[in-house]
């Protein structure tokens, strides 16, 4: 068996891992890099008997867009949903996939090669790591995962019973480098989310990814203990209602805490976008109403402090500028380099405006997608490979100071086991 990381050994994100076994070829995702430089498929995905997308983020499957069609694509079924819409809502082409959707635990066969999957607990749903394995090597390829979300018993599962006998080891690790988190858990975010609200007399605002479903259910659940309602956008309500096919315990519009802004900038671009593509949304934006779901800007500006708003930050600081001298607070719940100009070089001014706004108080409440260190050894030792490979980290050098028998590639360089 060989492997060759295209890109990874020294980023985090653009992942993109190629595993041949005798005539046969898998590639484990496809990623854009997060930096924005350039990036492209390598020439051999061509040549791939199958693709893997571990999960819906765009690190990990944004160069896939280009994929020739007749390369099966196999991913989880919510991450596919996820992506569509996505890509719908921006406006975009869907990838011209036809997906083969992964199930939790189960094998797929690839020739000589099978792989299954293991569902764990990541910042995106649906997440997978893989055991790849053929007649004579066993790899493991972690994925993005962590154990502190609300689905952190994957992971105890997962180093309570690992598969053994694993040749190498393919581990992210993102979170070297970072230090400790202020907040531990998606438990103690949702303590945050909810401290800021009970101090908070005017309205306070949520930026967080439309797609974090752990995040949203913290802020719905924060909100119903502090007495607010959670207002979301319309395609956040749509995320949550695609969420809803797979579980009932995810907030959804016709729920009577939940409010979905129905005017506005972005409302009416993204209500257009649902009229334009009735055969995708069916009756969703006719429901919106039907449900009393709806909720107007100036409904919210009549009393700010009975809401916990989730925004962007344009939308934040347009409200905040209306409501005038008031207060307000800002949760802002996403990786803190997303408010700089070398990653968001769009939005980095309005988050400067925010925070130097006298009457707002801007707190970042957010715990990571990522494992911590603590994790990322525990996983290793249960595992016990004869390798360690690192990936999906800005600090391979550091790998050999907490893991043995690491192996540390280039990108493009090829390991054979």
């Amino acid at each position: 068996m060989q492997i060759t990381i295209h890109r990874g050994t020294e980023e985090i994100g653009g992942s993109c891992v190629e595993i041949e076994s005798g005539e046969m070829r898998i590639f484990i995702d496809a990623g854009l890099p997060l930096d924005d430089s350039p990036a492209k498929l390598p020439a051999s995905i061509h040549e791939a008997d199958a693709v893997f997308v571990s999960h819906c983020h765009q690190d990990h499957y944004g160069l896939l867009e280009n994929l020739p069609k007749d390369i099966p694509v196999y991913i989880g079924e919510v991450g596919w949903s996820f992506i569509r819409a996505r890509q719908i809502f921006r406006n975009r082409p869907l990838p011209a996939w036809n997906p083969r959707f992964l199930r939790a635990w189960d094998s797929i066969a690839i020739g000589d090669l099978k792989i299954t999957s293991y569902l764990v607990d990541h910042s995106a749903p649906d997440a997978y790591a893989f055991l790849i394995q053929d007649k004579t090597r066993r790899v493991f390829y972690s994925g993005d995962f962590r154990s502190h979300g609300r689905k952190g018993i994957l992971f105890d599962r997962l180093v309570a019973h690992p598969p053994s006998s694993i040749d190498a080891l393919l581990i992210e690790g993102t979170m070297f480098g970072r230090g400790t988190q202020q907040h531990a858990d998606e438990s103690q975010v949702e303590e945050g989310f909810f401290e800021l609200m009970r101090t908070e007399s005017g309205p306070v605002f949520l930026i967080c990814s439309g797609q974090n479903i752990d995040r949203l259910v913290s802020g719905f659940r924060a909100a119903k203990r502090a007495g607010r309602q959670f207002v979301i956008d319309i395609y956040t309500a749509w995320i949550l209602e695609e969420m809803g096919r797979a579980s009932q315990h995810t907030p959804q519009m016709d729920w009577p805490e939940v409010r979905v802004l129905t005017k506005g900038p972005v409302a009416s671009r993204h209500y257009g976008i649902v009229k334009d593509n009735p055969e995708h949304f069916r009756d969703f934006g006719k429901r919106i109403f039907a449900t009393g779901a709806a909720i107007r800007t100036d409904e919210i500006m009549s009393d700010t402090s009975r809401f916990f708003i989730k925004a962007n930050a344009h939308t934040a600081l347009a409200t905040i500028q209306r409501i005038g001298s008031g207060s307000a607070s800002v949760a802002y719940s996403m990786w803190p380099g997303y408010m700089t100009a070398k990653h968001n070089p769009r939005e980095a001014p309005t988050y400067e405006k925010l925070h130097s706004m006298p009457n707002v108080r801007f707190e970042t409440i957010h715990t990571s997608g990522h494992a911590v260190v603590d994790d990322l050894i525990r996983l290793a030792d249960a595992l016990s490979p004869k390798h360690v490979i690192p990936i999906h980290t800005e600090h391979k050098q550091d790998y050999p100071d907490i893991f043995r028998n690491v192996v540390m590639l280039d990108d493009g360089e090829r390991l054979s086991l």
